[in-house]
């Protein structure tokens, strides 16, 4: 398995802009299983649970509305077309991060899941976004597939709201602009490194259910060049598009001022390589995501910045993906 913090990017290409961590952070660390087990069963259940969280805005709405101001200014000034804007919740620490990943597992249908526990990382990531995928897809082999997330409506508290809130963001016009500019964007990307005339784009503006939020996403497919390494994935396609916007470069160098802080996991990439002969590999982009650093437990949230985006609304998207740590 392997792990990247946002911040190892400039690793991949000198030219991206980001905070540098702390002197004893981590950028990347690879780990190995001997054996199938040491995957499934690496924490031990925990047979009591009592809630103490109470993850707060390292920022205040305030701060964040004045920050989405400023996206858009600079999306006036042409500095950007789409910012992932970005801010942190924080709390104390009450128990192993084991006990969070199997409690937020319970009550999440994210589908790329992820626990690391070591010495030097503890992150438990319950991540419904897929960074890539590398295998067969279609009967065809030496696929790469990615599937972006941009536009997110809350869930409704009656079948009624439900029903209300889905409608809404099939039809935003706003959500498919933002989402479609990201898929031109990984379009771009995956195109580096595939065979000319393979990409493909699947379930355009398709929207995914989970427990506190509805998602659009769509999917972009590439058969990659032949003896493709996952050196040259992550140069041409880390970070995803996804978390930082779009031109990706321009857009990173802005998010460099316009964040307070690191992302470190968040937005980064948790990733699992199988030893088979095609060399099957998976990863994900670490949303609702938890890490413990510094003695704090970190979480983060984005939302896409477009010229069109109205701050509040915005603001409300972040507390609407704070839903799920009430089940802490």
């Amino acid at each position: 398995s392997l792990y990247l913090s946002y911040e190892a990017a400039k690793y991949f290409n000198h030219v991206m802009c980001t905070h540098s961590l702390a002197k004893d952070d981590i950028y990347a660390v690879a780990y190995s299983f001997k054996k199938a087990e040491n995957i499934n069963s690496i924490y031990e259940h925990q047979t009591s649970y009592v809630s103490k969280h109470h993850f707060s805005f390292v920022e205040s709405s305030e701060v964040m509305m004045t920050n989405i101001k400023r996206v858009q200014q600079a999306i006036v000034e042409g500095e950007t077309y789409q910012v992932n804007y970005t801010a942190r919740l924080t709390d104390n620490i009450y128990y192993p991060i084991s006990t969070l990943y199997e409690r937020l597992t319970q009550f999440s249908n994210g589908n790329y899941t992820a626990l690391l526990q070591t010495d030097e990382i503890q992150v438990a990531s319950i991540s419904p976004e897929l960074f890539f995928q590398k295998g067969q897809f279609n009967n065809v082999d030496n696929v790469i597939i990615s599937k972006p997330m941009k536009g997110t409506m809350p869930r409704g508290k009656t079948e009624a709201e439900d029903q209300q809130y889905y409608k809404t963001l099939q039809t935003s016009s706003k959500d498919r602009a933002e989402n479609v500019m990201i898929v031109d964007l990984l379009r771009n990307d995956i195109g580096r490194i595939s065979q000319s005339g393979s990409i493909k784009v699947y379930k355009l503006f398709f929207i995914e259910a989970y427990k506190t939020v509805f998602q659009m996403t769509s999917m972009v497919s590439g058969t990659l060049k032949t003896n493709t390494d996952l050196t040259q994935i992550l140069t041409s396609l880390f970070p995803c598009g996804s978390i930082t916007g779009a031109p990706k470069l321009n857009t990173m160098k802005y998010i460099k001022q316009l964040e307070s802080s690191p992302r470190g996991i968040y937005c980064g990439a948790i990733g699992l390589l199988l030893p088979t002969e095609d060399d099957k590999m998976i990863f994900n982009i670490p949303i609702r995501t938890i890490e413990y650093k510094y003695g704090q437990a970190i979480y983060g949230v984005g939302a896409g910045i477009t010229i069109d985006s109205k701050p509040k609304d915005e603001v409300n998207e972040f507390y609407a993906k704070t839903k799920i740590l009430e089940m802490l």
